[in-house]
């Protein structure tokens, strides 16, 4: 987790920054493990590294009034902690960078930036929702590259298009 220099505000408490870095973990995880890929500890001939990082973060602190939770609302752990942070900064920006490495050589095997916010074209403040459709998009998208590796170029998917992830086959069964 990095926040920008250009931040208005470059206070926050750890925890508050931890709310993100749980939420896109949580997101790429409950990804991967629902298209069928497990979670290893060790380094193998058949295990990536995922090296995620939110870059770029630029928030400034809410005055006045706090957001508020609808009645009825029922949230996890970690997304509850991001609607914490929500409801406490504004986020004006920040980047999803992912790296995937060879687990055993550390050789980079891909990159990728999603871009939210400011950087991204918008001239408003993220939501809460927004936010967490980023980190949802991100598993999404990192689920279909990984998905593309394991079958012939001709039947790979273009992973940026939301449709087409939808639509594509399980390649790897739990």
């Amino acid at each position: 987790m990095f926040i920008s220099a250009k931040s208005p505000y470059r206070g926050a408490k750890p925890e508050d920054i931890a709310a993100i870095s749980g939420l896109v973990r949580n997101a790429v995880t409950t990804t991967l493990q629902k298209r069928g890929y497990g979670l290893a500890d060790e380094p193998a001939a058949d295990v990536i590294y995922l090296r995620i990082a939110v870059t770029d973060l630029k928030i400034e602190k809410k005055r006045g009034l706090m957001s508020y939770t609808p009645v009825g609302f029922v949230v996890d752990a970690g997304l509850k902690a991001m609607q914490e942070f929500t409801q406490k900064y504004e986020v004006l920006d920040l980047g999803l960078q992912t790296e995937v490495q060879d687990s055993r050589s550390g050789d980079v095997l891909a990159a990728s930036v999603l871009r939210r916010g400011e950087s991204g074209g918008v001239d408003r403040h993220l939501s809460f929702d927004v936010l967490v459709t980023a980190a949802d998009v991100l598993g999404d998208r990192l689920a279909c590259r990984i998905d593309n590796a394991h079958v012939p170029a001709a039947q790979r998917i273009d992973c940026t298009d939301p449709v087409t992830r939808e639509s594509r086959p399980r390649v790897i069964n739990p």
